[in-house]
């Protein structure tokens, strides 16, 4: 897909329009999870492994799920113990958060941070943003907090499992319009994040205008820009499915 014409005048309106409907689905996603965290929560999946009194059916092979899941996140960058225990798991039952997806764009030699205005990680809350957990792996890992760390990586694919076995949690989210996937974390190793956002559409303009902005600003860090023409184009899955139902 072509990308909108920008230029350094019409930058700073297009961004604060990026802006403004970022923080307007990002606010809807955050009330959607709040809503639904009642099927989320840790003791519906994990039951005793997190501290539940109440018998939790299939808890025993969410369990085997997420020791197998966290064993092969473990590793490089994070250098945890590969196995869990009891304190791996006290941090788990913390609420829902969400973090801006972001990922480095190299022009000219430098590194420059992006952010997805439309796509958010979601996670279980911990001590550890996603954007501290970046910084401090691809800075070399120095003055981490261990625990913190395998809370995180912890919390991280709990997240995942969780949603995978809720009671129609990710169909209620489909149904709300949002496209949801599991992806790896760049910086991160193997570390796999809950990704969720709706079908808009965002884009970079070109290097040397990214570049200007970047100088001017005197911030090594970007949003994509939103693509308002996608909109024409953006599919409603529930009318889809209603439309199928009548032709059939």
């Amino acid at each position: 897909m072509k990308s909108p014409k920008v230029s350094l005048e019409n930058l700073p309106l297009l961004r604060e329009k990026t802006e403004r409907v970022s923080e307007y689905v990002g606010g809807r996603l955050r009330t959607h999870l709040a809503t639904l965290y009642p099927l989320l929560a840790p003791k519906r999946i994990f039951g005793k492994y997190v501290g539940s009194r109440e018998t939790v059916a299939r808890a025993d092979e969410a369990y085997r799920e997420l020791a197998t899941q966290y064993k092969d996140a473990a590793g490089a960058p994070f250098d945890l113990r590969s196995d869990l225990d009891e304190e791996a798991l006290s941090a788990i039952e913390h609420g829902i958060e969400i973090y801006p997806w972001t990922y480095t764009h190299e022009v000219g030699g430098k590194k420059i941070t992006i952010i997805s205005p439309f796509r958010w990680a979601v996670s279980y809350r911990c001590d550890y943003t996603l954007a501290e957990m970046l910084n401090i792996h691809l800075g070399g890992g120095k003055d981490r907090r261990i625990g913190s760390v395998r809370h995180f990586v912890v919390n991280a694919v709990a997240t995942q499992i969780a949603l995978a076995r809720s009671a129609g949690g990710a169909d209620v989210l489909k149904d709300l319009r949002y496209e949801i996937q599991s992806a790896p974390v760049p910086g991160l190793g193997k570390l796999t994040m809950l990704a969720i956002g709706p079908a808009l559409t965002s884009f970079l303009p070109p290097d040397d205008l990214l570049t200007m902005s970047i100088k001017l600003s005197g911030v090594p860090e970007f949003i994509e820009l939103v693509d308002g023409s996608a909109l024409d184009g953006m599919v409603d899955p529930f009318r889809t499915r209603i439309e199928e139902l009548l032709k059939a």
